[in-house]
């Protein structure tokens, strides 16, 4: 009879053992998700973020455009400094969107209208497009108003004022890109929340697996191309075909 009761306390103290294994895998496996969760939500904020300074910066450097154009001699140089900050800023958030993103321009994805890829690359947006462009012009503005004002050492574009001009086409059709790229962006995340929520349970599920079964899983390593250092390079490529020309 105490042999029967010994076993039954021995099982019954397994039994909750296990049952605390369980309760603390779950635990750990719903902290880990919620960390996941946690980091793409500040992942799509910071891309939001980004995308909202590009809107201002275009509009702000095509303003600087036609202000520095209009204004008297003695007020250029100032608006020369600040079209030239704007532009130096509209590129480091372009190349960190790109590399936030990691768009590929080759990619297929670039032709489903659903796409990050098919804003940046596709029609009828061609965001890539305009803002190379505007990077590019507001470069070449810079150079040119510096050469006529004589301000430092400007060996740099020669071809005059009026070859780079930037209207308004350029400002709407820039503006309308990163006012589709951050409906774009928003709507994957309000898709990934929902497959985080449906997947949520089996996710808990899963990790309690790996950890009684002492499993590791292990994520292939993916060697990607720079988008950034592509924009670079197709910037260039315009910067010094416009200045050949000139």
């Amino acid at each position: 009879m105490q042999t029967v009761s010994g076993k039954l306390i021995l099982l019954i103290k397994a039994g909750y053992w296990l049952a605390l294994l369980i309760i603390a895998a779950m635990v750990v496996a719903s902290f880990i998700l919620l960390q996941q969760v946690m980091a793409t939500q500040r992942h799509n904020h910071t891309l939001l973020d980004i995308v909202s300074t590009q809107k201002t910066l275009s509009q702000r450097i095509v303003f600087l455009a036609g202000a520095t154009g209009a204004a008297s001699r003695d007020k250029q140089p100032a608006l020369v400094n600040a079209l030239k900050q704007a532009t130096a800023e509209f590129e480091t958030n372009y190349d960190l969107l790109l590399k936030q993103t990691a768009a590929d321009p080759k990619s297929p994805a670039r032709l489903d209208p659903k796409t990050i890829e098919n804003v940046l690359f596709g029609k009828p947006f061609h965001l890539d497009y305009f803002s190379v462009g505007l990077v590019a012009n507001g470069e070449r503005l810079v150079s040119a108003f510096s050469s006529q004002l004589a301000l430092g050492d400007n060996g740099g574009y020669k071809g005059g004022y009026e070859r780079v001009t930037l209207d308004a086409s350029v400002a709407n059709a820039t503006l309308s890109g990163y006012s589709a790229l951050g409906q774009r962006i928003s709507a994957f995340a309000d898709e990934r929340s929902e497959k985080d929520a449906r997947s949520a349970p089996h996710a808990v599920l899963r990790h309690d697996r790996r950890h009684r079964s002492g499993g590791a899983v292990h994520l292939p390593a993916h060697v990607k191309r720079d988008p950034a250092q592509d924009a670079r390079t197709r910037r260039c490529a315009q910067f010094d075909g416009l200045h050949r020309r000139s």
